[in-house]
């Protein structure tokens, strides 16, 4: 069985480069949190480092 593999196109370059400036992030990882939706940097602060007040209760 192949597999295919299905390239997202890139984010936008300019929300990439605010979030590779006050993140300091490599290009990669900025587009990839473009394409996950994350737009800000409060956005990946929550997302990488979430507080107790925004996780779901199991």
């Amino acid at each position: 069985m192949e597999k295919k593999w299905i390239i997202k196109e890139a984010g936008d370059s300019v929300v990439m480069k605010q979030l590779m400036n006050s993140l300091d992030v490599p290009v990669a990882l900025a587009n990839l949190m473009v394409q996950h939706g994350i737009t800000s940097y409060e956005e990946a602060s929550s997302f990488f480092r979430p507080s107790l007040e925004n996780l779901y209760d199991p």
